[in-house]
């Protein structure tokens, strides 16, 4: 084998191999972190309201593995209320499937002080079964240092486009 075909052969080998290291990596960062990229499935932005407490839903991104969905929370009571992720926010659809959130790949803070609006990803493992056309986000309990505020909030009729086949 001439010098020039055996560089080019080695600089095809080292590329093509650097090439499936970078998707790898991407690929186990993106499970590891549930930062993933997918579909917004959102048809429009949801909101309730409950006790001074508002919820929105202004986006619902499923990727290969995970449901993420864009949530702001604004406390309109007088002192600061608390929305935390671990075994008190789930996802649930018409037919009453429920994906509880994970709180290690969500960006969420779970405290909210009074007068303000919070914005953060809330990650959920796989997915809603499909055909879902509607989704309600809940907190079974939201706690408060108060006596003011709901306790617990479900935002429902979150509208969803189809699934894109594939």
């Amino acid at each position: 084998m001439s010098l020039p075909v055996g560089i080019s052969v080695l600089v095809l080998v080292l590329g093509l191999g650097g090439l499936g290291v970078t998707f790898g990596v991407k690929y186990a960062v993106g499970w590891v972190t549930g930062n993933e990229e997918g579909v917004d499935r959102l048809a429009a932005v949801a909101q309730s309201q409950n006790s001074g407490l508002r919820l929105s839903v202004e986006g619902f991104e499923e990727t290969r593995h995970f449901t993420r969905l864009t949530v702001t929370a604004t406390n309109g009571v007088s002192h600061s209320l608390s929305l935390p992720l671990f075994r008190n926010c789930a996802l649930r659809d018409e037919r009453g499937s429920t994906i509880m959130a994970d709180a290690f790949r969500s960006d969420w803070a779970d405290s909210i002080p009074p007068g303000t609006t919070q914005r953060g990803i809330i990650v959920f493992p796989g997915h809603l079964p499909g055909g879902v056309k509607t989704a309600a986000l809940s907190f079974a309990t939201v706690f408060g240092q108060g006596f003011e505020g709901p306790d617990s909030i479900t935002l429902g009729g979150i509208r969803l486009r189809p699934r894109e086949p594939g």
